[in-house]
């Protein structure tokens, strides 16, 4: 017998110990390039949704909170999320980039081995490394976007893999240990209900109906029961957390809560989109056959067969796999199936990345099948590998794209020069705010105004002062840039600009194919700048009934209605100069705040040709608009509007 050992163990290093080695080695390769990329190439390929994030750690780490009602969120109250490492991690330096890299490196940390806790809960101890490899690689350009390179669903992750392995650990204990799991669990899903509803709908609700539908059965057992309390109990308590969230936080904290979401009408189109959103998530890419399109594609049908296979192998022999196994197959085929149907019977809006959180559960459920199943030759542990194979392949096209590719060149060299000129604060759209502040380093801040958008996509700031409750310190409502300021603009709405007549005559700090950047020596001298005056140039139909927009002119109907510019104006008196064709035959007032508000028009005068008046406020006043009415009653008398100009008095500027 002893002879015969050492043969049974060298038989047995030759083969699982080698598989479990190399994918070690796989694992390890993986997860540096990974970090590799954020520590090499973060700055290169940053944008404002992935600095967002840091942002919202960096203010609460100076204001010493976890949650924050001086921050608006986005449309989730970040609870159980990065922001429990990143105001820890800024304490540490005062260097974005290294607190990025060192974040990312504990959201690895903690998420691999909650997966390694959820492998031995599922016991497919043989590819943990390998499938937990997968969790390093961009496979498709949403894992390269919201995973790889934003971190955003990492926290989701490990929410999923925790609240797993936790239920297959309170299977197995008995008495004190039971009870403890069992309120630690309950107590961590409280806290997670707190951020939203993302988790009830793709983790809590799809437990509960697995585990409720193993208790239809005959006989249920003793597995099956305790499964059904501890997902019943998580399933509550996570609700008690989501009714906290949008009845009480909500109230305190600037989220959007999702209590709003309503059913609607069966629409086939909406779980296709949903459908297809799972398919994308996995790579599938469309191009040309012959591309790195194939490679894409080939990995994505390999992900969706074998994942479909392995759920189906796991329900169709019960009796020839595990427990783990067959629970873990029949939740993730619930989550799937309620994903689904949730997008195509409520009004919910729909994001391709919303699905990322299911589609990991392929990596689960892969290595179980391969661990179990039944096939000769080691076919599925064979199958599972080609599949790593081409992923890993799909991975290093993608991190090529992002090695090579300097998308923020300009937008560092606009940076460096704002910072060398003094510039510390001014003001952007949202996908150039916090991307500046960490490209900056912290030194730049920047106040996100409310956007217009016309018919060529470019914005048109009305108001300097609308912020955009999205992403931003709420104090940035009330408070103004002290010191220089500059506005930034990419090169489109510059052109595009209502104030572009004025701000060619500005400082251009920077200019260049993609950016420009305007400055001012103060906000004062900002606002004199801007807010002169107004041109209504007449070119899309805005503001327009029974009417056109013609070369330039504005042609109105009997009974037509010209309005707008629906513009924010300052303090101050202004001259307004209506000039055109058959003016004499309109009627015309000015008001302001969406029609609230008539304003007093005086030294009106008027002829066929033009019409001037003058209005003043004592007060700044958002949607001041003229309003012009062909009044006539022949019915083949047009009014033609050359031209609508209102200009702010020398000596109230």
């Amino acid at each position: 017998m002893e002879q015969n050992r050492p043969a049974s163990k060298q038989e047995k290093f030759s083969g699982s110990s080698i598989f479990r080695l190399i994918s070690i080695f796989f694992l390890l390769a993986c997860l540096a390039g990974a970090v590799s990329y954020i520590r090499f190439r973060a700055d290169y390929t940053l944008n404002t949704d992935d600095a967002s994030e840091f942002a919202l750690g960096k203010f609460l780490s100076e204001e010493g909170s976890l949650v924050s009602k001086n921050w608006y969120y986005s449309t989730e109250l970040s609870v159980v999320n990065t922001n429990l490492i990143y105001p820890f991690v800024f304490r540490l330096s005062d260097s974005w980039h290294r607190v990025r890299v060192i974040s990312t490196v504990v959201i690895y940390l903690i998420m691999l081995a909650v997966y390694f806790g959820l492998s031995r809960a599922y016991r497919f101890k043989k590819y943990f490394a390998l499938t937990a490899a997968l969790l390093f690689i961009p496979f498709s350009e949403t894992f390269y976007h919201f995973v790889i390179k934003g971190l955003f669903y990492y926290p989701y992750f490990t929410i999923l893999f925790l609240v797993l392995m936790l239920s297959e650990f309170y299977i197995r204990q008995d008495g004190r240990k039971a009870f403890l799991m069992l309120t630690v669990s309950a107590l961590f899903s409280l806290f997670v209900g707190f951020g939203g509803a993302r988790m009830l709908f793709h983790l809590y609700i799809p437990l509960l109906a697995a585990s409720g539908l193993l208790m239809l059965g005959k006989e249920p057992g003793r597995k099956q029961t305790r499964w059904f309390v501890f997902s019943l109990t998580v399933f509550v308590f996570n609700c008690i957390g989501f009714l906290v969230n949008f009845t009480v936080l909500a109230k305190i904290y600037h989220f959007d809560a999702w209590e709003k979401v309503a059913f609607i009408n069966f629409d086939i189109t909406r779980i296709s989109g949903a459908f297809s959103g799972i398919m994308q998530t996995f790579g599938y890419t469309p191009g040309n056959f012959f591309s790195p399109a194939f490679l894409f594609n080939l990995a994505c049908g390999g992900w969706l067969l074998l994942t479909a296979y392995a759920l189906y192998y796991a329900l169709r022999n019960r009796e020839k796999v595990s427990g783990e196994y067959f629970r873990f197959s029949l939740f993730t085929f619930l989550a799937f199936v309620i994903y689904i149907v949730y997008y195509g019977l409520t009004d919910s809006y729909f994001n391709t990345r919303y699905c990322l959180s299911l589609v990991v559960l392929a990596f689960p459920a892969s290595a179980l099948f391969a661990e179990q199943a039944d096939l000769r030759k080691n076919l599925s542990g064979i199958l599972l590998g080609s599949v790593v194979l081409l992923t890993a392949l799909s991975g290093l096209l993608y991190y090529r794209t992002g090695w090579t590719n300097d998308e923020n060149e300009d937008l560092r060299k606009a940076c460096d020069t704002l910072v060398t000129e003094g510039y510390h604060n001014g003001y952007a759209s949202f996908w150039w705010t916090n991307v500046l502040t960490e490209l900056s380093n912290g030194k730049i801040e920047v106040w996100n105004v409310v956007n217009d958008f016309n018919d060529q996509g470019f914005y048109r700031v009305k108001d300097i002062d609308e912020m955009y409750h999205f992403l931003q310190p709420v104090s940035h409502d009330t408070t103004h840039p002290s010191g220089k300021v500059f506005i930034f603009f990419t090169a489109g709405e510059f052109e595009n600009n209502n104030w572009k007549a004025q701000l060619e005559e500005a400082k251009i700090l920077h200019r260049s194919d993609e950016f420009v950047a305007v400055g001012f020596d103060s906000y004062e001298a900002m606002i004199d700048c801007l807010y002169p005056g107004y041109d209504f140039v007449f070119e899309d139909g805005s503001w327009l009934e029974k009417g056109v927009d013609l070369d330039g002119k504005r042609l109105l109907a009997p009974g037509g209605i010209s309005s707008g510019p629906y513009q924010t104006f300052w303090p101050g008196t202004y001259d307004v100069v209506i000039s055109g064709v058959n003016l004499d035959s309109t009627e015309v007032t000015c008001q302001a705040e969406n029609g609230e508000r008539m304003l007093a028009m005086e030294n009106l005068s008027r002829n066929d040709e033009e019409v001037r008046f003058t209005f003043r406020l004592d007060q700044k006043m958002r949607g001041v608009e003229t309003v012009v009415i062909n009044v006539s009653e022949e019915t083949d008398h047009v009014v033609t509007i050359d031209r609508i100009s209102i200009r702010k008095r020398i000596e109230d500027r």
